[in-house]
């Protein structure tokens, strides 16, 4: 968890000092005055959204910084992580901030310097308008568990199975690779198929993280990150690592 501001004389929400007051400490010592204003402006625009990412400089190497905003919670870090992964973000820096509102909650205020890795475009409002969809698809997912649904499900009475993963056919013949994930949501999934994806030398060109219920439908566009073609054999061994990784995340308490 991250240094959390204290909120004992915060004054009312909606100013720029009142958000400088809700920070931690760290924040003052970096940040000045016009910069405090940009970044409430920004949280502010969070609203009720479950997050909220928005672009706060673009740099002139071709990189940028963003702003992530959400309710603080364990692995919060690690999701962001995983997503911006997804889109083909290095992280190069990051800074992590906690402050606490007059509500009581513990809000995350977070700056990501990123870079697109190797040859990726940045694709702008489009690109940081599906990372913030996605991330909060996935907080959403993680704040409303079913707490007592057993790991098999059942329709009509057959069994469903506890995970499906498979390259779609159709993308196959057209020489395009498109990996399918179905399976039980547990906390960690988008990260667990995100390793296996990179240790498997894949680039992610694109995703579509969805939740339907208690199961997730997740979509992934990859290509190796040399371009080279991917083989049957290496495609059943890309089925495989995934199985394997959502069974370990299945299994876990």
């Amino acid at each position: 968890m991250c240094e959390s501001a204290v909120e004992a004389g915060v004054p009312a929400e909606g100013t720029a000092a009142a958000f400088s007051a809700s920070m931690p400490a760290a924040y003052a010592r970096v940040y000045g005055e016009s910069e405090v204003v940009e970044h409430a402006a920004i949280v502010g625009r969070r609203a009720l959204q479950p997050a909220h990412v928005e672009l706060w400089r673009s740099l002139p190497t071709g990189g940028s910084v963003l702003c992530v905003v959400a309710d603080d919670h364990p692995g919060f870090l690690s999701m962001v992580s995983a997503v911006l992964y997804l889109h083909e973000l290095d992280v190069v820096t990051a800074q992590i901030y906690c402050r606490k509102r007059n509500d009581g909650v513990a809000e995350a205020v977070d700056f990501f310097w990123v870079r697109p890795v190797q040859h990726a475009v940045h694709q702008g409002e489009p690109e940081i308008a599906s990372i913030k969809r996605v991330l909060g698809e996935l907080v959403v997912r993680q704040a409303c568990p079913d707490p007592i649904a057993p790991r098999k499900r059942t329709v009509e009475g057959e069994a469903l199975p506890l995970a499906r993963v498979f390259f779609e056919t159709g993308p196959l013949r057209a020489g395009n690779y498109v990996l399918v994930v179905e399976a039980l949501d547990f906390p960690g999934l988008l990260m667990s198929v995100a390793r296996v994806l990179h240790r498997q030398k894949l680039d992610v060109l694109a995703s579509d993280i969805r939740t339907e219920g208690t199961r997730v439908h997740d979509r992934f566009t990859v290509a190796d990150t040399l371009g080279e073609p991917l083989s049957p054999d290496r495609l059943a061994a890309i089925r495989a690592a995934v199985v394997v990784a959502l069974r370990a995340g299945m299994e876990e308490p």
